[in-house]
């Protein structure tokens, strides 16, 4: 799972430490990564001493601005993928120095533990694009900073266009029943009663991608920062549908 911070304070984070306890509780931690504004990994590894081992399975990394080559090495908090080894590193006497000292020394510490098994890491980094967006086949998601003096992220979760599905009206109207449909689907086109059927005159119309906003609004300063934002331009222009924003805001500023 991938948790995302729109800014560090109590209201967002109140949710997110129970989660990472329970997760850790029931075997569900393993491959778990945390993205936020500046300051969220120096955060988490403050808070190392409360959590002990149950933060290891988690990766933390800053995102918004900063594309994923010119990531500091400071802004990322290295997990790891195997619950054996993490109850193992409380038995090793160089642990407590290491990993709760500073995050370089915590991810140095780690690689040259685990040298050569890279498998056994967890890297936030992994997850994202050159842009530093969080992306994978399904959804990219760009954190966009609207107040950059207390960095405060919106984010644009654009979901990828999908495949056209065969509409089933067209098949009726078309003729195309039972084994051929099978066939066009396989082959791209079939021949009946004389007429080639391409497949993609079966198929339901395409509709552009689409993105949702999510969009916490402290404050009016807030609206001006995403107004300015070059992320909305395509949006805006039909290229990428925003089908709904998720605003959380207080009743004054609505």
């Amino acid at each position: 799972m991938n948790f995302l911070l729109t800014r560090i304070s109590s209201e967002t984070l109140d949710g997110l430490h129970p989660n990472v306890t329970n997760l850790f509780g029931t075997g569900m931690a393993i491959g778990n990564r945390i993205y936020g504004p500046q300051g969220i990994v120096s955060m988490f590894q403050a808070m190392k001493t409360k959590y002990y081992i149950k933060l290891l399975p988690f990766s933390v990394a800053t995102i918004g601005s900063i594309k994923k080559e010119s990531l500091p090495t400071d802004q990322c908090l290295l997990g790891l993928r195997d619950m054996e080894e993490i109850y193992n590193l409380q038995n090793e006497t160089d642990f407590p120095l290491s990993y709760f000292s500073g995050i370089q020394a915590a991810n140095s510490f780690l690689e040259a533990k685990f040298a050569g098994k890279m498998n056994f890491f967890n890297d936030a980094r992994e997850g994202l694009n050159s842009e530093g967006n969080l992306f994978d086949k399904e959804v990219e998601i760009i954190a966009i900073n609207v107040d950059e003096k207390n960095d405060i992220l919106a984010y644009l979760v654009k979901f990828a266009k999908g495949t056209p599905k065969i509409s089933k009206s067209k098949l009726a109207s078309s003729g195309i029943s039972g084994k051929l449909v099978k066939e066009i689907q396989q082959k791209g086109e079939i021949e009946l009663n004389g007429r080639k059927i391409l497949l993609e005159e079966i198929l339901e119309e395409e509709f552009d991608p689409i993105s949702v906003l999510v969009f916490d609004c402290v404050s009016v300063a807030c609206i001006d920062g995403l107004s300015k934002s070059p992320h909305l331009d395509t949006p805006l222009k039909g290229q990428h549908k925003i089908i709904a924003v998720i605003h959380m805001t207080s009743t004054d500023i609505v």
